[in-house]
Parts: C-alpha cells; sequence; structure tokens
C-alpha cells in the first residue's frame, strides 16, 4: 500500500506473529529469504528491470513508495511499473522469515516469541533454518535461490554493489533491500543480518500466496 508509514520498532517475533495473522484464509505470513530472492531475480531478468538497479525509496519517513529524488516513480518497482513489487530498496530493512541455528546469545528466543519456530530451531513452511557460522556468504551457509550466496561478489559486496553479508552466531536474522541512508549499498541483492530487537529502522513485509 502506498503512501503510509511502515510498521517498525517490532521484534523479529512480532513480525512473524502479525504477518502469520494477516488473512488466515490467504495463508499470510512473514515473507520468506526464499521469497526475497525469487522476487529478486525476477526483477532482475528481462521481465523485470533487465539488468538495471531499483530506485532507492529516501523517505526518512520511511513513507512507502517514497522519495526517489524526482525520478520516474516506475523506477522504484521491480517491474518498471505501477503493477511491480515497490519497497524493494531503502526505506526501511526488513526482516525476512529466517534464522540461523548458530545463535551464540540466544536471540531466537529473547527477540522471538512462542510462534516463531527459531527457539525450537525448527524448518517449517513459513520459517528457514540456516547453519552458518561467519557473516561472509559462502556454499555452506545458504539456500539455493536465496539471492545471496550465489550472488555474493566479494567484499562483502553483492550483485549491482548491493550489501552483501548474511547470518552469523552474534546476528542470526536476516534483514533485506537496506536502509533509506544506505546508497548504493541499498538495493534487491542487499542482505545483512542483525538481533531480531526491535528498532527504528526495522519493518517487514506480508506475503499473501492465496489472494
Amino acid at each position: 500500500m502506498p503512501n503510509v508509514t511502515s510498521w517498525r520498532m517490532i521484534t523479529i517475533g512480532d513480525c512473524y506473529t502479525n504477518a502469520y495473522n494477516y488473512d488466515r484464509d490467504k495463508e499470510s505470513h512473514l515473507m520468506k529469504n526464499s521469497e526475497w530472492g525469487a522476487v529478486s531475480y525476477l526483477t532482475h531478468s528481462q521481465y523485470g528491470r533487465n539488468g538495471h538497479g531499483i530506485s532507492i525509496n529516501k523517505s526518512s519517513s520511511y513513507i512507502t513508495e517514497g522519495e526517489t529524488d524526482g525520478e520516474d516513480a516506475n523506477k522504484a518497482s521491480s517491474t518498471g511499473n505501477k503493477f511491480g513489487v515497490f519497497d524493494l530498496s531503502g526505506g526501511a530493512y526488513e526482516y525476512v522469515a529466517a534464522f540461523n541455528e548458530q545463535d551464540t546469545s540466544n536471540y531466537e528466543t529473547t527477540n522471538g516469541n512462542e510462534d516463531f519456530p527459531g527457539a525450537d530451531k525448527k524448518i517449517t513452511k513459513y520459517a528457514t533454518k540456516y547453519s552458518s557460522t561467519s557473516s561472509t556468504p559462502s556454499y555452506d551457509s545458504y539456500i539455493p535461490g536465496d539471492a545471496t550466496y550465489e550472488v555474493y561478489a566479494g567484499s562483502s559486496t553483492n550483485w549491482l554493489g548491493d550489501r552483501g553479508l548474511v547470518l552469523s552466531p552474534s546476528y542470526p536474522f536476516f534483514i533485506r533491500g537496506g536502509d533509506y541512508l544506505d546508497g548504493a549499498d541499498a538495493g534487491v541483492f542487499s542482505s545483512g543480518s542483525y538481533f531480531g530487537n526491535s528498532t527504528d529502522t526495522y519493518s517487514f513485509r506480508v506475503v499473501l500466496p492465496g489472494a
């Protein structure tokens, strides 16, 4: 939905619960890392931006489909038109439904909740388990199709110059897309990690596969 303020100051556990309960008839859930990856590849393909990056949402107020420095607003869309997915670059960082079983600080319990599978280290239909010991992408710590290791260009950078980091034992939750201040680090291929706590710069996205 355009021109609304992103929901922030919410933990990874509450992101998961609120997304899951949004519309069970449509199987609503917190966007998975693999789903973000699928959107990334479609955006990059001939059916999307055809190898071109998408414009960053530079709204410091975290308004959806926000400021793009006067550029054609469609350049902020995954398809280059109004029918695409917006806010994949900039705006707020976005938590996705993934967790690292190598969590040395128990953040999956403190920032998760009774609904979030991470506390029990469970793989479910709506959350993906990783096993990563380093924040640098590697073959042993990615899921094919998630647009992390397979798009890694080296030096903590992914395709199109976007940030290229993954889960570590200290930062067990994925964040995607980048922040409005990230500049070239933001983008559809941007990946990073965090604690899972509530913060003013982190939001989330609901997926409705049954819509």
